[in-house]
């Protein structure tokens, strides 16, 4: 009989993810608030370590965050990947796999969608006035979708 890789029921570890923000988190963020160059890229004490062993345990590594230098035009979204592409690599170097990275880089004041059964919108949490506001999700994406067939 020849050995399976299989698992008993419900002894498989289920996959964990940890959602590390870039700049304060990971990364020291400079006095201007953002990097020009990768050779500016610092990583606060203990970062790399901390997610080496992580990802050793098993946690998908995912980087977060806003990138508001290029929402403000202070980057170009161009510069923007190129140091992002740093980041990974010297993640990467330090034998830490980036699972995924998430980037806003559009202006944090910008407009949106307002739905109504969000939080936001109820106790003013976001200052943001909405160019429309919907009453749930399914209405949001249906008027996404509707745009964007409108645009194509």
């Amino acid at each position: 009989m020849q050995p399976t890789n299989s698992h008993l029921p419900h002894t498989r570890q289920r996959p964990r993810g940890l959602f590390v923000d870039r700049w304060g988190t990971l990364l020291a963020t400079p006095p201007r608030g953002f990097v020009k160059h990768p050779d500016e890229l610092e990583f606060l004490p203990g970062a790399l370590d901390s997610l080496y062993h992580a990802s050793r345990l098993g946690w998908k590594i995912y980087l977060i965050g806003n990138e508001d230098a290029v929402a403000h035009g202070q980057l170009s979204e161009s510069a923007w990947k190129t140091i992002q592409s740093a980041i990974e690599k010297l993640l990467l170097d330090s034998g830490i796999e980036v699972a995924r990275s998430y980037a806003c880089l559009e202006h944090p004041e910008g407009k949106g969608i307002g739905v109504r059964t969000g939080q936001a919108l109820g106790d003013k949490s976001l200052d943001v006035d909405p160019d429309l506001i919907v009453a749930d999700l399914p209405a949001a994406l249906a008027s996404l979708s509707r745009a964007q067939a409108e645009a194509a």
